[in-house]
């Protein structure tokens, strides 16, 4: 059986050869221009997470909107208490993530982090209410309270 090798003249090129030409110049384009991010335009402004512990409990925040604020606090392992949002106006801060990190790694009872990240939407400004409690208490059992007001520039 004989086999034939396809001859290319010069000036010519086949498919895979075309494709891989054009991989390496689109690419070559896309990371010359500008800061080789593309989702941040250099004239766009980049938007700051600003972390808030039980430090800034009653304390008023400026945030620029579109920045991010976290909620961090520290709850008892296996009491029961849980940290539950109560208040917030979505339209001015939106809740965008939640959830809960070890502080102490994984052993059972140890304290963990709860957070909640929100997006300064638009200007104005509204308070960030939790309450430390027993879901089976209810919220009127609360044994601490925590407040925060955002104020979006």
């Amino acid at each position: 059986m004989e086999t034939r090798k396809a001859h290319i003249s010069p000036g010519t090129c086949d498919k895979r050869g075309w494709t891989v030409r054009t991989c390496l110049i689109f690419g070559f384009l896309l990371f010359s221009c500008g800061d080789g991010n593309a989702t941040t335009p250099n004239n766009m402004q980049e938007h700051k997470t600003i972390i808030l512990d039980k430090e800034s409990n009653g304390k008023e925040i400026a945030v620029a909107a579109g920045d991010f604020v976290q909620v961090e606090l520290e709850t008892k392992g296996a009491t029961g208490y849980q940290w539950r949002l109560e208040k917030n106006n979505p339209e001015n801060a939106e809740l965008v993530s939640e959830g809960i990190k070890s502080v102490t790694g994984r052993k059972v009872g140890s304290p963990v982090t709860g957070y909640w990240k929100f997006k300064a939407v638009k200007e104005g400004s509204t308070e960030l209410l939790f309450l430390y409690f027993r879901p089976w208490e209810g919220p009127s059992m609360a044994l601490e309270t925590y407040i925060v007001r955002l104020k979006i520039r």
